[in-house]
């Protein structure tokens, strides 16, 4: 579904089981394309995911970017890099075992043509956790980082309480 023009937040099976906390996969086209996050990456959800592009864009994705390396975000991203031959991007703090074509930190942009994302390094839920910003129409993309009250046990509860007061 189009959320705004050239951003797409593209449904996976599990809304209807999980509601508003399954895993969002969102697409963003300017005159490139990419894909924020890539939940866990069947075979048949990677096949609707191309599906959707050529349905409603058309322009060739040249990165997957991964906000945080949890199973719900990153699981997806062999079978995307390998339909689509983009770039795989992850924060410099993150770790993976699944092999990065670049590494961004903290103020990088990532331009689609037209649209530029930037990075905003928000450890707390996990150490190398970003946000993407579009300055220009102020939209955000939190990944994981708008947590519930309180955090899940699994959040660094300070880091993360620090990056949201961060401006």
């Amino acid at each position: 579904m189009e959320i705004a023009p050239g951003i797409h937040d593209i449904p996976t099976k599990l809304d209807a089981l999980l509601g508003h906390s399954a895993p969002r996969v969102y697409f963003v086209a300017g005159k490139q394309g990419a894909f924020i996050d890539s939940a866990y990456g069947e075979e048949d959800f990677t096949n609707s995911l191309m599906e959707y592009v050529r349905e409603h864009s058309g322009v060739k994705i040249e990165y997957i970017i991964v906000t945080h390396a949890h199973p719900d975000h990153i699981s997806g991203v062999t079978n995307l890099k390998r339909k689509t031959g983009a770039q795989f991007l992850l924060h410099s703090d993150e770790v993976t075992d699944i092999p990065v074509d670049k590494r961004v930190k903290d103020g990088d942009i990532i331009s689609l043509g037209g649209v530029d994302l930037e990075v905003v390094h928000t450890p707390g839920h996990n150490p190398g956790h970003m946000c993407l910003y579009i300055r220009k129409s102020r939209i955000l993309f939190s990944g994981d980082h708008v947590p519930p009250k309180p955090p899940p046990p699994f959040s660094r509860r300070g880091e993360t309480w620090r990056s949201i007061s961060n401006p």
